[in-house]
């Protein structure tokens, strides 16, 4: 499974709010409760309400311990270049013996494949037609990932160095490394696959869960 820029899940700790996180999730439980006081159901009781919502919000809590690493960076919109499919392929194929091609197009994506001796092999999905620069993931009621907004081109560079496509080198040649807090991810989850193991933080994080787990 190619490895994309929200792989590593969360430490199994309830982390701590951050400000956007707050808003949101006070965001959430406004609409919930918003919704259970639209019920014009005679036949479900105040108590029937209440318990709903008391559920719901401990559902919304729970679901803290689920969210992936830098959430709050991967489910907002970040800046960055924005590139069509076609001068992602021409720079990856600009490379000594580099032989990519698109293929299997629809619900606004698009394969990128290698091609091999014995045909072409898949690789990722992109976008289709013009990429941002990051994903954004798409949120369920719940705040947990349950898919993508769209996808961005950082992520396919990714897969194809994690891959063994092409070397960290040269995909820092052919796409500069991003800088800045919006690039975190995608740095961190460079050097990690470079050295094999989880970046400190994430290493003591996991180290406190595995006490904690017992």
């Amino acid at each position: 499974m190619p490895l994309q820029e929200f792989y590593t899940p969360a430490p199994r700790r309830t982390p701590s709010l951050t400000d956007e996180q707050h808003a949101e999730q006070e965001r959430r439980l406004r609409e919930a409760r918003e919704s259970v006081a639209a019920w014009t159901d005679p036949r479900v009781s105040q108590r029937a309400r209440d318990a709903y919502q008391e559920r719901l919000e401990q559902n919304l809590q729970r679901s803290l311990r689920f969210r992936p690493r830098d959430y709050s960076t991967l489910t907002s919109k970040r800046e960055g270049q924005a590139m069509t499919n076609q001068s992602f392929l021409r720079r990856l194929n600009s490379l000594k013996g580099g032989r990519f091609c698109l293929g299997g197009q629809g619900r606004g994506l698009v394969g990128l494949r290698a091609v091999t001796d014995n045909g072409t092999r898949h690789i990722t999905t992109m976008q289709f037609s013009v990429m941002p620069e990051w994903d954004l993931l798409r949120l369920d009621e719940h705040g947990l990932p349950s898919g993508f907004v769209y996808r961005g081109w950082r992520s396919a560079v990714l897969a194809l160095v994690t891959g063994g496509h092409i070397t960290e080198r040269e995909a820092g040649g052919l796409f500069p490394m991003p800088s800045g807090a919006g690039g975190l991810a995608y740095r961190r989850q460079l050097w990690e696959w470079r050295h094999r193991r989880c970046s400190d933080e994430e290493r003591e994080a996991r180290r406190l869960d595995d006490v904690e787990g017992g």
